[in-house]
């Protein structure tokens, strides 16, 4: 669906304010389902910016698309899928 659409999405998480979408930085580790993507959105946070740290997304960010339903969405592209 995220090849076809071109788009992540994410929502609020546990104890959350506001909907973000989340993703792991670098490629997935060998036999890790998921996908690899990039993006022109700059994340909102990328913590240290090292492979497996977190980035994120959030409601308001330029490039953010609110989705509706407590949704936010960001445009990519999918390099690698893993997921099928």
């Amino acid at each position: 669906m995220q090849e076809a659409t071109g788009e992540v999405w994410g929502t609020t998480a546990r104890g959350g304010l506001n909907p973000t979408v989340k993703a792991y930085q670098g490629p997935l580790p060998e036999g890790a389902r998921g996908i690899e993507f990039t993006t022109n959105v700059k994340p909102s946070d990328v913590g240290l910016g090292r492979p497996g740290d977190i980035a994120l997304w959030r409601q308001g960010s330029p490039g953010v698309v609110d989705a509706g339903n407590d949704y936010v969405k960001i445009a990519c592209t999918v390099v690698r899928n893993t997921q099928c």
